[in-house]
């Protein structure tokens, strides 16, 4: 029987409607797209002279520091101050100021980027790798008081960057910055880095890198000048090394390159902590405290040397006459080592940020952001040669209430370091983390063609008008699934379904390598178990997410969410099963966090023997759909008849009441579960024991029957009882075993899964025993479609993932499914049974949306 076709003019007027209104925005946007200084408010400096007032958060040896904005502009030709004291930097507030606020709590936010999504982050900021413990650091954004700080836009970054350079000089922490614009980006375009022959200095870092975007002819260029004036090495022996700094005379590795670049960003403050003696013109001037007594030079305070440092950077900048751009101090951030230093044990533990007021500024950092903001307001009293404008990049009161930021221990493997010293890391920062603040501080100033807006959008509405003329989820689109024959066939040793011979069969194929994002992270999708959930709790390798299942003869079409869900609108699906029941449902359910999240219905759920809730579910208000999840693992009637030895009663002719009392209520239903048949267990039928598995005492002299046996009557049951119910007229999908990959032992008996790729084809044979549990169940639904029980128009289908699955060693949680020392439900410690969210069990929502679609 043909299914009855729907009206689809109102599906097709909910599609375009929307498209519509963006037309309608975008001619509206036409008229003002600045991105610049309506995107950021900023203050900009006074021509007048007079004294600033003092910040109430900031004191200084030195001077006092004015309030300032983001990224405030001094221009050297419109300054008239000249000592550090005066004030350059008072400010005309336009509308407010970015750099005074608080952190907030946001749980709708999802990072610009994961390190799944963006191929730069270095491992030493890599904390989601390397299972940072808390990743509550993600939800937090910067609240500036009196105003809202627009959220980064890469294409809109990229257009007003387009035919300019940009130029990122310091330290590691330029470096961090630098890999952090990168990573927002590359939600656009990634780069690529121009490699030449790559000068290394004395400490083996790259001295530039470059990363070109050829579609909008932006260069973005790092260079390692970590004191930002000439400085060598005149003793390697000593501590962290005996630096000789030229105060007076810039770095040439950047300094000669000045006038190549439209931006410049300046920041470095942590080597001048090492032992170091300062000159200028050629003669030992001072030295700070690590240098011992070396030339009999007076020791000196740090914070000038910074102040001295930055003074001739800046200076180099403005005496350079063929530079017309920006160059940005970008200030100083804190550490926030607790309990000792970096080498003293030292640690950031915090997983919040500080509230305002709640950490008093470290004095250290006061004077060192101190002499950065003297710098540029006596370069700027001091320079007038060029038209550049100098900024002040201002993010120290921000990141000093970010302590959870950091790295911590996790940027490197157990047992590793941060480059040779570090353990623990609380001086750099986690990517993604609070340093994307940086960029989204940034200042830009060029136009945005209304043309770039509006372009894309009229696309879409042309696209949407074509596509008012077909939008049914029709079964034209999608290659068929094979659907089981009704043809009989009973022996446990069967082949597969028989395949209707459309388009091509998905379950057979191979794994290939795929550099496509995965659809949600454990950041963007809320509903992970952290039983699955590897991500957090730093699996090694997550080269798993970037296979896909490409099937022989035919392309898998990647998973449409809110194609899925218009196709389920008024609908409802129920899973049924064990655990990997419950690990596919929150598959789908985070595959469908891109469009929706449900919420779940439900007060006092009911518990069953083993402390797990018999029912959850799940209302998509949108769409009326429902997906509800029952715990069944037998999928028959059972019972725990002696807890001691774990042993049950499986009634194999009845089904399990706790869900097939719904059955009717459903248009889909998922049934699947073979791991739990495994348990001590004696078998009844008729309320009389007729067998039992090995591993359990004998009752009533019950004699001892395969386990599959028990898995195709378990199964046949199931689906007979769905089958003999007159008002169910929906689809059963059957979803066949999947192996378990335990190595080298069990999961009780040291056995793990350790892999990093998946098996090719052939490489691995399918288990016995999954093959005979596979068997069995497609024995049992072709045994009940040929005892004609189906009274109703119900459909059998068989979603075969065995073996794409059995190819997958790589996607299991093993120790990753838990906090160190954990363990998996009270007992598993390796966990080599169920799959990581996201992973390759995300290809079981892709078949199932395919055989839905194929069967409408």
């Amino acid at each position: 029987m043909k299914p009855h076709k729907s009206n689809p003019l109102p599906r097709k007027i909910a599609v375009a409607a929307p498209v519509l209104v963006l037309l309608g925005l975008a001619v509206i946007s036409l008229y003002d797209f600045t991105f610049a200084e309506s995107y950021l408010s900023t203050r900009r400096a006074s021509p007048s002279s007079s004294s600033p007032a003092s910040s109430p958060s900031t004191t200084s040896s030195s001077s006092t520091v004015p309030a300032t904005s983001s990224a405030s502009p001094v221009s050297p030709a419109n300054s008239s101050s000249s000592s550090s004291s005066a004030s350059p930097l008072a400010a005309v507030v336009e509308a407010c100021d970015l750099t005074k606020g608080q952190w907030v709590r946001d749980d709708d936010l999802a990072p610009y980027y994961t390190n799944l999504t963006c191929p730069f982050i270095d491992d030493l900021q890599n904390c989601m790798k390397f299972g940072k413990p808390s990743l509550e650091f993600m939800r937090w954004r910067w609240q500036p008081d009196g105003c809202d700080l627009p959220r980064f836009d890469a294409a809109c970054f990229l257009e007003a960057m387009r035919g300019k350079s940009m130029a990122f000089v310091g330290d590691s922490l330029a470096r961090n910055h630098i890999k952090s614009l990168l990573c927002i980006l590359s939600q656009v375009a990634e780069p690529v880095e121009i490699v030449a022959e790559t000068e290394v200095d004395v400490t083996g870092r790259a001295v530039r890198r470059d990363f070109h975007y050829g579609s909008h002819g932006f260069n973005v260029s790092l260079f390692w000048s970590p004191f930002l004036v000439k400085a060598n090495l005149s003793d390697a022996a000593l501590g962290l090394g005996l630096w000789d700094m030229h105060l007076d005379t810039a770095d040439a590795r950047w300094a000669a390159h000045i006038a190549d670049f439209d931006y410049i960003v300046l920041s470095a403050t942590n080597w001048f902590f090492r032992p170091s003696v300062y000159y200028e013109g050629g003669r030992a001037v001072g030295r700070n405290g690590g240098a011992g007594g070396a030339h009999d030079a007076p020791e000196m305070q740090v914070s000038g040397a910074v102040r001295a440092a930055f003074r001739t950077a800046l200076g180099a900048v403005a005496a350079s006459e063929r530079f017309r751009g920006k160059a940005l101090v970008r200030t100083v951030t804190p550490a926030h080592f607790e309990n000792g230093e970096w080498n003293t044990g030292g640690d950031c533990v915090r997983t919040r940020p500080f509230r305002r007021g709640e950490r008093a500024r470290d004095a250290v950092v006061a004077e060192f952001r101190a002499a950065q903001v003297d710098a540029l307001r006596e370069t700027a009293a001091t320079s007038q040669r060029n038209g550049a404008e100098l900024r002040l990049l201002d993010i120290t009161e921000a990141m000093e209430l970010r302590p959870d930021g950091h790295p911590s221990r996790y940027g490197h493997p157990p047992g590793g370091s941060v480059e040779g010293s570090f353990v623990v890391d609380c001086l750099h920062w986690c990517l993604p983390g609070p340093i994307d603040l940086w960029s989204e501080l940034l200042p830009s100033s060029p136009k945005r063609p209304a043309a770039a807006i509006a372009a894309p959008i009229i696309v879409l509405l042309l696209l949407a008008l074509v596509s008012l003329y077909d939008m049914n989820f029709s079964t034209t689109r999608y290659p068929h699934i094979d659907r089981v024959s009704s043809a009989t066939s009973s022996s446990s040793s069967a082949s597969p379904p028989a395949s209707v011979g459309k388009a091509c069969n998905f379950t057979r194929g191979e794994w290939v390598p795929d550099d496509e994002v995965p659809y949600y992270t454990n950041l963007t999708c809320p509903l992970i178990d952290d039983h699955q959930n590897c991500m957090k709790f730093g699996k090694p390798s997550l080269e798993f997410v970037r296979w896909r299942w490409r099937p022989d003869g035919c392309d898998l079409p990647r998973f449409n969410a809110e194609r899925f869900l218009e196709a389920m609108r008024g609908k409802s699906m129920a899973f049924v099963g064990d655990s990997l029941a419950r690990n596919h449902l929150k598959s789908l359910l985070c595959l469908l966090s891109k469009e929706a999240l449900p919420v779940e219905t439900g007060t006092s759920p009911e518990v069953d023997v083993t402390g797990r809730a018999v029912r959850r579910d799940y209302h998509y208000g949108n769409h009326g759909f429902t997906i509800s999840l029952f715990w069944s693992p037998f999928l028959v009637k059972a019972n725990l008849s002696n807890a001691t030895l774990g042993q049950w009663d499986l009634h194999l002719d009845t089904a399990d009441a706790r869900w097939a009392a719904h059955i009717a209520k459903f248009d889909y239903i998922v049934l699947s579960g073979t791991n739990w048949f495994l348990r001590p267990s004696v078998y009844r039928e008729g309320g009389r024991a007729v067998g039992r598995n090995g591993a359990a005492a004998d009752a009533g002299n019950s004699t001892e029957l395969p386990v599959p046996r028990a898995v195709r009557a378990a199964f046949r049951t199931a689906l007979g009882a769905i089958a003999s119910l007159e008002a169910f007229r929906g689809k059963v999908i059957l979803r066949t075993v999947t192996p378990a990959h335990f190595e080298n032992g069990e999961w009780n008996t040291g056995g793990d899964c350790v892999r990093t790729r998946p098996f090719r084809r052939g490489e691995r044979k399918l288990g016995a025993v999954e093959a005979e549990y596979r068997a069995a169940q497609v024995d049992a639904l072709r045994e009940t479609e040929a005892a004609g029980r189906r009274r109703n128009g119900a459909e059998m289908l068989v979603l075969d993932i065995t073996e794409a699955m059995n190819l997958r060693p790589d996607g299991h949680p093993s120790r990753y499914g838990h906090p160190p020392g954990g363990s998996v439900e009270g007992s598993f410690v390796v966990d080599c049974l169920h799959w990581c969210l996201p992973g390759p069990i995300d290809l079981w929502s892709e078949l199932l949306f395919q055989m839905l679609a194929a069967h409408r």
